[in-house]
């Protein structure tokens, strides 16, 4: 286990939760911070073999790269998909045999080609015969993914627009790696699905305000500010607001009243969640956001000088 690695305690999440915010009160300390529940990583690559039992999972590392998440995965035998060659190194470096890795990258330097094929790593994407024809000519003995492009209005994001080919497309890509002798395999990517319910994130209110109605707000609401932003843990929520659930990490017993809760920055836009019902709550307490391993440490921003969320693991049981 990374020796950098916050300690790893067998609490049930949320009493976890209560002793770190108690043992950083001792010392004057009030940063956010995760919750990673370790047995959620192993509960997930365990449901994908049972349900997919034919199918080898390539984790997305650009999806959560915590050294102990990756460390835990790595000892699964699982595959990793990674999109540059840094986290190709990474992976190379914590022991996965390069025959593990996949060069998910649908578009890559030619100097990145190079440095895959002295890794090892022989399996990557392409969608388009320039791509075909640049990995033909500086790594031909590679392992080829035919990425393509799938219309789901109902995903954060149109990665169609980018990249991905047609079915027509396809087609005649498959024809051309034939005749130019490149080999076209498949693999099955999780990200999301690995690590989001494994991070549970926890926030201090730090302000407190009533907004009475008016012609911008329809009703009055009780805005709560916390030590978290869209510019830290929740740039995700820019894309899509639901993946921010709040909820009180103390159980309580009061009335409900129509909520907005905003991060810390000065950004006026630094918007969490622009409506969702909370109980009446008060400066100091916490509130605590489930589900939020994924894109959530991997995309955070330095600005306004606010510290990232600190990392916490628990465990049922002692992992080496």
């Amino acid at each position: 286990m990374n020796d950098d690695a916050t300690f790893i305690s067998s609490l049930p999440t949320r009493e976890f939760a209560k002793e770190i915010i108690s043992n950083n009160a001792k010392d004057g300390i009030e940063n956010p911070f995760f919750v990673v529940d370790i047995d959620d990583l192993f509960y997930k690559i365990d449901l994908l073999r049972k349900h997919m039992p034919r199918v080898k999972p390539f984790y997305a590392v650009k999806c959560n790269n915590d050294p102990v998440v990756l460390e835990v995965l790595a000892s699964l035998d699982i595959g990793f998909d990674c999109a540059s060659i840094a986290e190709i190194e990474t992976m190379v470096s914590l022991g996965v045999d390069p025959s593990r890795i996949i060069y998910a990258h649908p578009q890559k330097h030619v100097t990145y080609l190079r440095r895959a094929w002295k890794q090892g790593v022989d399996l990557m994407t392409f969608d388009c015969a320039h791509e075909l024809y640049k990995i033909k000519e500086h790594y031909p003995s590679a392992r080829l993914v035919l990425r393509l492009k799938v219309e789901n209005r109902k995903a954060w994001f149109r990665l169609g627009d980018k990249f991905g080919c047609s079915e027509t497309e396809a087609v005649e890509l498959l024809h051309m790696a034939k005749a130019l002798e490149m080999a076209v395999v498949g693999v099955c990517e999780p990200g999301g699905f690995v690590v989001s319910s494994a991070f549970f994130l926890c926030t201090k209110i730090i302000g407190k305000r009533m907004c009475e109605s008016s012609d911008e707000i329809k009703q009055a609401v009780c805005m709560y500010y916390i030590n978290e932003s869209t510019y830290k843990s929740f740039m995700m929520v820019i894309y899509n607001e639901e993946i921010a659930r709040p909820e009180p990490l103390e159980e309580v017993v009061r009335p409900t009243q129509p909520s907005m809760v905003w991060g810390i920055t000065c950004d006026s836009s630094d918007k969490i969640k622009a409506a969702c019902s909370l109980p009446d709550m008060d400066v100091g307490e916490w509130m605590a956001f489930p589900n939020m391993g994924a894109y959530s440490t991997t995309v955070t921003s330095p600005f306004n000088g606010f510290p990232d969320a600190e990392i916490h693991y628990r465990a049922s049981k002692c992992i080496q």
